[in-house]
C-alpha cells in the first residue's frame, strides 16, 4: 500500500484509512494488494465491494489513493 489521503471525515470527502471500519479497511488493503500483484479480478471486485458499502477509491498516478464516500 503505497498511500491513503488524509482529510477530513466530512460526507462525500476524503476519509482517512485509519478512521475506517475495520471490515471497509480490510477490502481497502485487500484491493491495494491485489493491485500490487496485478491481480485485476480481485481489485475490480473489492472496488465493486467498497462502492456496495458507500465508498470510492480515485487512484492517483503516482501509486497513491484517496477513498472518498459516497
Amino acid at each position: 500500500v503505497k498511500s491513503a489521503s488524509c482529510g477530513s471525515s466530512d460526507e462525500g470527502g476524503p476519509v482517512v484509512l485509519e478512521d475506517l471500519p475495520t471490515h471497509i479497511r480490510d477490502v481497502v488493503l485487500a484491493r491495494a494488494n491485489a493491485k500490487a500483484a496485478k491481480d485485476w479480478e480481485a481489485a475490480d471486485t473489492a472496488r465493486a465491494t467498497l462502492t456496495g458499502l458507500g465508498y470510492r477509491i480515485k487512484d492517483g498516478k503516482d501509486g497513491t489513493y484517496e477513498i472518498l464516500r459516497l
